[in-house]
């Protein structure tokens, strides 16, 4: 989980644990035609996760891997700089 992504709520979160709960697969968000966090990552991953080094993250293995999705059309809301919070609260 990420702190860099403010319109993540409570209830996208829950999306995410209902449907690996009902797949019981590994579960990623997707907007603008991506793949992306947050995530729920099964197991099954955590040795591709492990040899993950430098400033590799998780996206090429959600994006070379068969996780379910779920539509967060707001994803791409990224507080990275103070021009992107003004950007925000505009």
């Amino acid at each position: 989980m990420v702190c860099d992504q403010p319109i993540v709520s409570d209830q996208l979160l829950n999306e995410l644990i209902e449907k690996h709960q009902t797949t019981q697969k590994s579960v990623a968000n997707f907007y603008d035609e991506i793949l992306g966090i947050p995530t729920i990552i099964t197991k099954e991953y955590f040795n591709e996760i492990y040899k993950l080094t430098g400033d590799k993250d998780t996206r090429q293995i959600i994006n070379t891997n068969n996780f379910e999705k779920i539509i967060f059309a707001k994803g791409a809301i990224d507080i990275d700089t103070t021009n992107d919070y003004n950007n925000l609260i505009k």
